[in-house]
């Protein structure tokens, strides 16, 4: 047999993966029977010198690493291009081997300090993966407390993995890129431990000079940047570039992820999202309930609407929105119920109308209302409320089950609910007595907006909470100076709705409204004055500053605003001849536009203050006028309030 048959042989058997030992005569007898011994030992034909021999290599006090080294007495029989090659499987099964050992002693550690003393014995031998494999294993580690703490007590310790990996990062490819950046991402979320930002410099540096980027790859990079708010303009601008190339590739987690990545970092990426949805509907018959919410709850946080895929989502067949029941069976209960409150969320937030999918999903909803948690029931009962979406069972059934995990609710949940109760009209006043209980034992977690809401809530279901009203104005006080001018404007609505009384609370309103009296819109100001008439709270300052506002922008105002105005006015006795002389100079240029109610409510207004003259009666209505002539002041008040209060 020639020497060629036996390099062919030989190198078969390299790759075949056999751990070579002293005694192979079985095979090499059948390649060449001289080198066979009487003994059965392999020798060079003298019986002397071993072919093979086993070493073990000491890498480090943690790996010993056995690999076959091919002595060089072998070459007179393989030839030296063979022996050479043979050499070269050999190093790399030597290299394969110590790759997965390594991988495993990272794998297994359970500490920081290990990948630590793992990093520090075998600096020479890991590679790019194995040092972004340690940053994911100190990640992983960093959610415990344990070693959260000990991260940020003894940052210093990582700085040479730290200076080691930033070194090596121009070996990197896109998979041990994007590890690492997730990994430096999760730590920071976790802890206290903040990466330079050149260490991210670095990062974006060599990403953008890597071409093989998978869509894993991209989407983890993406999250990694968006997770700790840096909007790097350049790697940017390079992934959107690939993404658009070809977004087939990306599955429909991988799409949410990027969308939801490029709207964490404020990106107006109009073309980006047009491609994502085509990919999308594309995709959209295997895609999952979930993969449908993902995708849906991203595009709800950017500014783009994909009208297109909405349509599609909501088109589905009645069998694809029965998957959410299908999934329920194995066991997946939370998921289903978070998959449809994250896509009526989406829909409401976009303000897209699916008045089909809404119904649809109502039943199903139903049908698992056991799995909701409080976030479930409060997400997709605001989202009906925000469409305009009746769901009367469906807030029964979130009602019976709600108030009996009162208790897990917080301030933002009890805030959707009782807002969205209120906004449908559904009256609960079970649920709405234990919600008041909870936000009174929880009120310092509430904000200014989530208080407004709730009293406005409240009042607009007519549940009168006299306690809730007396700790949110005790509060409210110190921090009206926090309310948006909506806030005001429904807090002091709710009260008077509610006959409430809160004077300190309405003198501290009237001093911020003062501060900031040209903000206040046309609905604003008429809101505030019928409030502050109907509890009889005392304002002049505040009135008298409205008067002048009114005065010299009537024509902001709408007939409904001048009634209520000029009713207020007259209801506290408050002098304001000028303004009553304006309005009426404009009921009087524009008397078709005014209701026979809103003409009433002024002729009522006019008779308490006593400027009603003989011509204005004439553009006002005599007739209206007489027929209230005997109406006492009470009267006029509770028909005024309940007028006004419909708005």
């Amino acid at each position: 047999m020639g020497g060629k048959a036996v390099s062919r042989s030989f190198l078969l058997l390299l790759l075949s993966g056999f751990k070579f030992t002293y005694n192979l005569s079985f095979f090499v007898h059948s390649l060449r029977a001289p080198l066979v011994s009487k003994t059965g030992r392999l020798t060079n034909g003298n019986g002397n010198n071993k072919l093979f021999r086993r070493a073990t290599i000491k890498r480090s006090s943690s790996i010993n690493v056995s690999a076959n080294i091919v002595s060089t007495s072998c070459k007179e029989y393989i030839g030296e291009e063979s022996y050479e090659y043979a050499q070269h499987i050999a190093a790399m099964q030597k290299h394969d081997e110590l790759v997965s050992k390594l991988k495993t002693l990272i794998l297994k550690s359970s500490t920081i300090g290990e990948i630590i003393d793992i990093h520090v014995q075998n600096q020479t031998d890991l590679m790019p993966y194995h040092l972004s494999l340690c940053w994911h294993k100190i990640s992983q580690l960093a959610q415990n407390d344990r070693e959260k703490d000990h991260i940020e007590q003894n940052g210093k310790a990582l700085l040479p993995l730290l200076k080691h990996t930033v070194a090596a990062f121009d070996k990197y490819d896109a998979r041990a890129l994007s590890g690492t950046a997730i990994s430096f991402a999760k730590i920071s979320s976790a802890t206290k431990v903040i990466f330079e930002s050149e260490i991210w410099n670095c990062l974006t540096e060599r990403s953008v000079e890597v071409d093989t980027f998978q869509a894993g790859d991209i989407s983890f990079l993406i999250c990694a940047y968006a997770k700790i708010n840096r909007a790097d303009q350049k790697l940017l601008n390079y992934l959107s570039e690939k993404i658009i190339f070809d977004t087939s590739i990306f599955s429909p987690k991988e799409i949410a992820h990027i969308i939801w990545g490029y709207a964490k970092l404020g990106q107006s990426a109009p073309k980006l999202y047009q491609a994502l949805e085509r990919s999308a509907i594309k995709k959209l018959d295997n895609f999952t309930a979930g993969d449908i919410a993902q995708i849906a709850y991203a595009y709800a946080t950017v500014d783009f609407k994909p009208t297109r895929l909405l349509n599609a989502i909501a088109d589905l067949p009645i069998e694809k929105i029965n998957d959410f029941r299908v999934e329920t069976t194995r066991g997946l209960d939370s998921f289903n119920a978070q998959a449809m409150c994250n896509i009526l969320w989406a829909y409401a937030r976009l303000g897209h109308d699916a008045p089909g999918l809404f119904t649809v999903i109502e039943d199903e909803a139903i049908e698992i209302i056991d799995s909701f948690n409080s976030k479930d029931m409060a997400s997709i009962v605001w989202a009906y409320a925000k469409m305009g979406h009746p769901a009367p069972k469906l807030c029964t059934a979130i009602e019976e089950k709600a108030i009996g995990m009162v208790k897990t609710f917080n301030s933002q949940d009890i805030t959707n609910t009782v807002w969205a109760y209120a906004k449908l009209g559904h009256q609960a006043p079970n649920l709405f007595k234990a919600m008041e209980d909870a936000t009174i034992k929880t009120l310092d977690f509430f904000s200014s907006r989530d208080t407004s809401l709730i009293v406005w809530a409240y009042a607009k279901n007519r549940h009168p909470a006299p306690k809730l009203c007396t700790a949110i104005g005790d509060r409210a006080i110190n921090k009206v100076k926090s309310f948006n001018n909506q806030d005001i404007v429904n807090t002091a609505w709710a009260y008077a709705k509610l006959g409430h009384k809160a004077p300190k609370l309405f003198a501290a309103i009237e001093d911020e409204v003062l501060g900031r009296m040209k903000t206040f819109n046309e609905r604003d100001v008429a809101s505030l004055l019928w409030a502050y008439a109907i509890l009889g709270q005392p304002a002049p300052a505040m009135f008298v500053a409205m008067r002048q506002l009114v005065v010299e922008e009537i024509d902001r105002f709408s007939p409904h605003h001048l009634s209520n105005i000029v009713w207020a006015y007259a209801t506290l006795d408050h002098q304001a001849p000028e303004l009553f002389a304006t309005i009426y100079r404009k009921v009087e240029e524009n008397h078709g536009n005014f209701s026979k109610n809103q003409l009433a409510r002024i002729a009522r207004a006019y008779a308490k203050s006593d400027t009603l003259t003989p011509q204005a009666l004439d553009v006002i209505d005599r007739k209206t006028f007489e027929e209230l002539q005997g109406l006492t002041s009470q009267a006029i008040t509770k028909e005024t309030h309940v007028y006004a209060s419909q708005e």
